[in-house]
């Protein structure tokens, strides 16, 4: 692995609600040692933006339990049947991801560790705000959102994994105002380019040498982290199928580079499919410190009221 490999990273607001991203880059973290943020900012906003990837979620299961029980026709009643049981869905998902992002950041057996606000965080972002931020009307508030991420994870040391939201980020000036900071003694462990995207995550960590070794790597933290329980889908055409489909949602996720890699190792194993899943199973990393996090979310957004209350 990569030196790289030993910093931690933070994950903004965008990246922690999008589940196949944040499995995959929560997973490469576990295998090369190092931990995710979370910063304050990130937990407070996520619980927030998370009601629109619920509300999808809740609606999708819904109306297939709908159909499934009632056909494709339905009555009015069954269709504000249907509206009544979309909401409390959503209301019942995003309260259990707010509870089990609240608990994973004090475990000591999950991928995730606490990035925590303070006062000089916050002068920090009005900062941050001032010298790498495009002009934005919007940006009324400097000591929230964006700038208050990348200054709580600035002063904890780690890299932030940004996604589209960070195209507000002056990166040229970020990082000239990172090394002006240095300059005068600051943020001396700082990588003056710390604002990073999945994908350039996935390569610096997992890096070895040439395209193929890499392609490789990927995968098999990729199918790692998708593979399926043990005692069902042993069909190797199923795996392969599943492998595929969580490629697809890295790149539907904003990861497409990370899902090109997949699908480039997969077409030098075209033909080969049994081969390339048994040694998938022997050469994949169990990281169970991710998929267990994930369990336990899922578990979380399935209580019902329980959650909910």
């Amino acid at each position: 692995m990569n030196a790289a490999a030993c910093r931690d990273v933070a994950f903004d607001t965008v990246i922690m609600v999008k589940q196949t991203p944040r499995r995959m880059l929560a997973a490469v973290q576990e295998v090369c040692g190092g931990s995710v943020l979370v910063p304050d900012e990130t937990a407070r906003e996520a619980a927030k933006v998370y009601v629109r990837v619920a509300a999808g979620q809740a609606r999708r299961e819904t109306q297939w339990k709908a159909t499934d029980q009632w056909g494709a026709d339905w009555s009015e009643e069954q269709r504000e049947a249907v509206k009544r049981h979309t909401l409390e869905r959503t209301r019942e998902k995003v309260a259990g991801f707010r509870r089990w992002l609240d608990e994973e950041v004090g475990r000591n057996d999950g991928p995730y560790r606490r990035a925590a606000g303070s006062a000089q965080a916050d002068l920090l972002a009005q900062e941050i705000a001032a010298e790498a931020f495009l002009d934005d009307e919007t940006l009324v508030d400097r000591t929230a959102g964006d700038p208050l991420v990348l200054a709580q994870a600035l002063l904890a040391g780690a890299e932030i994994v940004g996604s589209d939201n960070m195209v507000r980020v002056r990166s040229a000036s970020l990082r000239r105002w990172v090394e002006r900071a240095q300059a005068a003694g600051r943020f001396r462990d700082a990588d003056p380019q710390f604002v990073r995207t999945g994908d350039e995550i996935v390569t610096a960590r997992l890096y070895g040498g040439d395209e193929e070794t890499l392609d490789g790597r990927i995968a098999a933290v990729a199918y790692g982290v998708c593979r399926p329980d043990e005692a069902r889908d042993k069909d190797p055409r199923a795996r392969w199928r599943i492998l595929s489909g969580f490629a697809a949602h890295l790149e539907a996720g904003g990861m497409p580079e990370t899902a090109k890699a997949i699908a480039r190792c997969q077409d030098r194993w075209h033909g080969r499919t049994g081969k390339f899943m048994e040694s998938l199973e022997h050469t994949a990393p169990r990281v169970q410190g991710t998929r267990e996090s994930e369990r336990r979310r899922t578990a979380r957004e399935c209580a019902g009221s329980e959650t909910a209350g």
